[in-house]
């Protein structure tokens, strides 16, 4: 018996204005898979994982969430969906004005409204495991590193132990040793919740490292999905082009 997907969009588009971002957009994620979405600046990598979020509504189309529709939810419907999704922005995201254990604390106090002292002992007990100590609790963001940052972040994300996490560009902003130590703590985290991760980077040592499966969008299509081998071993143009990062290729070179 053929599981049904965690998430299924079916035929989606979304534009803005006379921008098409999105057209006749298609994607399974399978349940405990690690997908990620490979694509250059502009393709609607982040646009796909808002209209996922309720943030934006595609015009056309079927997002379906553990076998439910979604697309066309209100926020405040949608929030109940988004309990059980995580999600590690690019930027962190982190509050300024929070600590950071107020920051990993956050959904477990404002969403699920859980005693302060029960969410500060699960949010002490995931930053350790994304490899942070206690002593960093009562700091703020500004204190704190890039790569600490985004450790934060992940712990936030993971917080609720969510069935369904996404990576928005986990390693941008990073040197390649935090870059390694945050695709391996994805792994590890994701692993350990057993939860399903859907990523969007145009990273492909993280891609490498985080996916199970990938795949590529272009002009508002998934245009190929595969393996990292199958990714290794395609003679599809577009792929080639983007994994060897050559000017080279179908895929068109915008000069401004």
């Amino acid at each position: 018996m053929i599981s049904t997907p965690i998430i299924q969009i079916d035929h989606i588009s979304k534009s803005f204005g006379n921008k098409h971002i999105l057209k006749d957009f298609s994607l399974d994620v399978k349940k405990g898979e690690s997908l990620v979405i490979i694509g250059g600046s502009g393709t609607g990598k982040s646009v796909t994982l808002k209209c996922i979020l309720g943030l934006l509504t595609p015009e056309e189309g079927s997002i379906k969430i553990f076998g439910n529709e979604t697309a066309g939810l209100s926020l405040s419907e949608h929030e109940k969906v988004n309990g059980k999704i995580g999600m590690l922005f690019q930027g962190a995201a982190l509050f300024d004005s929070l600590s950071v254990i107020d920051n990993v604390a956050f959904a477990l106090i404002q969403g699920k409204k859980y005693p302060k002292k029960k969410a500060y002992d699960i949010a002490l007990e995931k930053l350790n495991q994304v490899g942070l100590s206690k002593s960093i609790a009562n700091a703020y963001p500004s204190d704190l590193s890039g790569g600490m940052k985004k450790r934060v972040g992940l712990a936030r994300a993971i917080a609720s132990s969510p069935d369904i996490i996404f990576f928005d560009e986990p390693t941008t902003g990073l040197d390649p040793i935090m870059a390694d130590v945050i695709n391996d703590l994805i792994v590890s985290c994701v692993k350990k919740l057993g939860a399903t991760a859907l990523s969007i980077t145009h990273d492909m040592t993280s891609v490498r490292k985080i996916a199970d499966r990938v795949a590529m969008l272009y002009e508002g299509k998934i245009i190929w999905t595969g393996t990292v081998d199958e990714m290794d071993k395609t003679d599809n143009p577009y792929i080639r082009q983007f994994v060897e990062g050559s000017s080279d290729g179908p895929i068109p070179v915008e000069v401004v």
